[in-house]
């Protein structure tokens, strides 16, 4: 099951993942290393899905708001939840934001005394950039606009965002709790041969 917060997801394969850590350690430390290394590659896939959506161009200024029926971030139903943004095109530069964002997504492999401390965590929370990395995962987002520094009050603008963490850690939950699976499993073959 995947669990939300606000800066990552935890994928638990409902198993005591240190258990089977310290068994395999005892038999080949070896192993044990291998083992943790293939759990943190479990997740490499939704990684580059992730970093492939921040690479996208940005998609601008929000001019339009459609709203629709759907579930909102909790899973509640809404009926005038905005589903879609129209946008103005993005400006074509830079300052490496979205980069910053996509270098500091990653997978952490939680082995914790209790099991619900246990699992694969995949966080994006790059220190520098973590407040943009949380509004630039929802489909829009209010900033100011500091385009004139002898202005007292700067001008605000809803940009549109790309959810990038979310919706593909969801959709690829199943994929890496198998991945997880098959990665103990292969090491308990190993062990048993």
């Amino acid at each position: 099951m995947a669990g939300a917060s606000t800066d990552g997801f935890d994928v638990h394969a409902n198993l005591d993942i240190r258990a089977v850590l310290a068994q395999v350690k005892q038999v080949d430390p070896m192993l044990a290393r291998a083992l943790r290394k293939r759990l943190r590659q479990s997740g490499d896939q939704s990684i580059k899905k992730m970093r492939d959506i921040l690479a996208e161009p940005s998609k601008g200024l929000v001019t339009n708001v459609i709203r629709g029926e759907g579930q909102d971030a909790r899973g509640y139903n809404r009926r005038h939840l905005a589903v879609a943004v129209e946008t103005t095109g993005g400006r074509g530069r830079s300052k490496g934001t979205r980069q910053a964002i996509s270098k500091g997504i990653k997978i952490a492999v939680r082995t914790g005394a209790k099991p619900s401390t246990q699992g694969i965590r995949l966080t994006s929370s790059a220190p520098s950039v973590a407040p943009m990395a949380r509004s630039y995962n929802k489909l829009r987002w209010r900033h100011p606009m500091i385009h004139n520094p002898s202005v007292t009050s700067p001008t605000w603008v809803m940009q549109a965002g790309a959810p990038y963490f979310g919706k593909v850690v969801t959709d690829d939950v199943a994929l890496i709790r198998e991945n997880v699976l098959a990665a103990i499993d292969e090491a308990i073959t190993q062990i048993g041969t």
